[in-house]
């Protein structure tokens, strides 16, 4: 099935290449936002047949709700027989009677720049787009007049979109498309151009999981996940560019230990050049005059005379004066 698209080339863009693909617009395209997240129940440009073309085929470019509603065709059915059909399969058309029926006569074309679809055993989705240099794409659909709505004809799955689900959309060339918009091309004629496609490889990978919300919208939709900005690529190239900023920016604690050294090394007194040479540490240095050896002699001490020395010294008395009295300072005269 197709649950989600996108469209993002500009009105004046996708006027040019439709005209220079046979697919001529009568009048310029209403104006319309680039989209990357096209959902079910909003609206999007749809190209049909303009009012009263005649002979000469002229092509339309309209805003359509996305969503066609069907409704039971029983005498007694209710409105809660109804429900809105956002695809429609190609095999269910090729019947000759039907709900489609009487929408059969109302063909369009919806323009796309890719789609989406989940991986079923994961939940994964992902995004198949042109490859480049590839036209955009050219869904077959229907519309309601009386409702200005449209569904989008899907067909089984092409070998590249096998893996990723059963179902895709119709996909046609410029030329097809062309035929699928006639309205004198009788609906047996246009069962070949019902079948899946293989006009041109598909580029498919996986994307953020932010588009499975309605109401989300940015280019960054389309992005492979791992080229995101926020990414596993890019996570990984902000860890080597901070990886390398920490290399060519040394810590402040290694700051710290390089400012500590450097204090130290100019708090250490020069070092004393030895014997007859001199200091190289500026052109200022000046030849140190040779230190004169001091000779140690040793004394030899025998065990006794140790412990002697050990001893503490004895007090020695002051002798007597010799009128017995002891002599004392005289600061009393």
């Amino acid at each position: 099935m197709c649950g989600r698209y996108v469209l993002y080339l500009s009105p004046s863009t996708l006027e040019s290449y439709l005209r220079t693909s046979g697919l001529a617009i009568s009048a310029a395209p209403d104006a319309y936002q680039p989209r990357y997240n096209i959902a079910p129940g909003q609206t999007a440009p749809v190209i049909t047949l303009a009012p009263n073309s005649g002979e000469n085929v002229s092509l339309q470019l309209t805003p359509m709700k996305w969503g066609v509603t069907l409704t039971a065709t029983t005498p007694s059915a209710t409105p809660q027989q109804q429900w809105t059909q956002i695809n429609t399969r190609a095999e269910t058309l090729a019947a000759p009677t039907g709900f489609w029926d009487r929408l059969k006569p109302y063909r369009c074309v919806v323009p796309s720049n890719g789609f989406y679809e989940w991986l079923p055993a994961t939940g994964q989705p992902h995004h198949a787009t042109p490859s480049p240099g590839m036209p955009p794409l050219l869904f077959a659909g229907l519309y309601d007049p009386s409702t200005n709505t449209y569904t989008i004809i899907t067909t089984p799955s092409s070998t590249t979109l096998s893996f990723l689900h059963a179902r895709m959309p119709t996909i046609l060339s410029a030329g097809d498309a062309s035929r699928w918009l006639n309205a004198d091309t009788s609906w047996d004629a246009l069962q070949p151009l019902l079948v899946p496609w293989e006009g041109g490889a598909l580029e498919v990978y996986p994307v953020a999981g932010e588009v499975g919300k309605v109401g989300n919208d940015s280019p960054t939709f389309v992005d492979r996940v791992s080229e995101r900005k926020d990414g596993i690529r890019a996570g990984l190239e902000r860890q080597r560019i901070v990886a390398a900023a920490a290399a060519a920016s040394p810590s402040k604690e290694k700051e710290k230990e390089k400012k500590m050294e450097k204090r130290m090394a100019e708090d250490e007194p020069p070092e004393t050049p030895p014997p007859g040479k001199t200091l190289k540490k500026s052109d200022d240095a000046k030849e140190l005059p040779t230190p004169t050896p001091v000779k140690k002699t040793k004394t030899t001490k025998s065990a006794t005379s140790n412990a002697a020395n050990r001893r503490s010294p004895k007090k020695t008395k002051k002798k007597p004066t010799p009128d017995g009295n002891r002599k004392i300072t005289s600061f009393f005269k």
